[in-house]
């Protein structure tokens, strides 16, 4: 949620609460449903941070894997003559 997302909700909550007349037989329910829904999106968020975090981790196990057996590659374009006078040691 973004930072102007979050404030027009606790905007529209304030709203809802200061327009209601009926003290707290109003307010809790209202403030029940506001607290559910900020709880899920916190754990929707901690999903989503978790999914990122392994997907971190089994592309950094490919890189690992490639450089184990050998593999790797080279900053440079593999067509340009930059590349071939690296191959063959040669300076350009």
């Amino acid at each position: 949620m973004t930072r102007l997302a979050h404030l027009m909700s606790a905007a529209s909550l304030a709203a809802v609460l200061s327009g209601c007349e009926l003290a707290p037989a109003c307010r809790a329910p209202l403030i029940t449903a506001y607290f559910d829904v900020t709880t899920a999106q916190n754990v929707e968020l901690a999903a989503k941070l978790g999914l990122v975090e392994i997907r971190y981790r089994r592309v950094n196990a490919d890189v690992l894997l490639i450089k184990a057996l050998g593999g790797g590659w080279n900053v440079t374009d593999p067509g340009t003559e930059q590349a071939a006078s690296l191959r063959t040691g040669a300076a350009s």
